[in-house]
């Protein structure tokens, strides 16, 4: 059985795994949510120095205090910049990377960098606005493109998402030990959301490069509104390696 570190993206926290742990857990996996500096529990952390460097120390933390071997890091949206640095820093405690409608991993590349301009300028006018110019707050356009549709997900997933540094859309991923390019890796893209054309290109990239690849009809929270169609890729894709 493997043990599963779930990552999860910009504004959210180990909480928004809660419904996918027990149906791996129950498979037999060993799953570990841990929350990343600044967001979820730990919101009253966050500070205009919080990055990616903060998010992946995080991680090394998580796994040198619980004794963690032949891991598979899932990383979701931002968690994919953070599980691929992570790679470079730990692959010897990793058993594989899995990007879940995630940024994957590209020397010296920043998240900023494939965000459209649009998108861009919304994040801005939106750390002006609420966010003091340094955090981007969850507005409920935000909300929207996460592309849930039960009215009760979408509020319980908006109530606690947190502010989010616009330092970690501009750090920039340093990979130079190998340790990311040797790690299995795989990509699951969720359909059915606003984001989905922003990650097909990842998606693309992936299975050019052969890795095991699921396309899911969820939105990109498919953790909340699919959880077991969501356990099932996967186990599906470590399957494959």
């Amino acid at each position: 059985m493997a043990t599963f570190l779930l990552v999860h993206g910009a504004m959210h926290g180990g909480w928004c795994w809660k419904r996918v742990t027990p149906l791996l857990e129950a498979a037999g996996h060993r799953v570990l949510t841990p929350t990343l500096t600044g967001m979820g529990e730990r919101y009253h952390l966050l500070t205009p120095e919080t990055g990616l460097s903060t998010h992946v120390l995080d991680l090394l933390g998580t796994l040198y205090f619980e004794d963690l071997t032949d891991v598979i890091a899932v990383g979701h949206s931002y968690g994919g910049m953070v599980i691929s640095q992570l790679a470079d820093r730990a692959s010897d405690q990793l058993a594989g990377l899995i990007f879940l409608d995630a940024f994957t991993g590209h020397d010296g590349a920043a998240m900023w960098d494939f965000q459209p301009e649009e998108t861009r300028s919304l994040y801005l006018q939106w750390a002006a606005r609420g966010g003091d110019g340094w955090r981007i707050p969850p507005t409920d356009a935000f909300v929207q493109t996460l592309g849930i549709t039960e009215d009760a997900d979408r509020a319980w997933v908006q109530s606690r998402l947190t502010d989010f540094p616009v330092k970690c859309q501009h750090d920039t991923l340093s990979l130079f030990s190998g340790g990311y390019e040797q790690l299995p890796k795989g990509y699951i893209h969720c359909t059915e959301s606003p984001l989905a054309p922003k990650f097909w290109p990842f998606f693309d990239e992936a299975e050019g490069e052969g890795w095991p690849c699921r396309s899911i009809s969820a939105s990109h929270d498919a953790m909340v509104t699919h959880p077991a169609l969501l356990a099932r890729s996967l186990t599906d894709v470590t399957g494959e390696w």
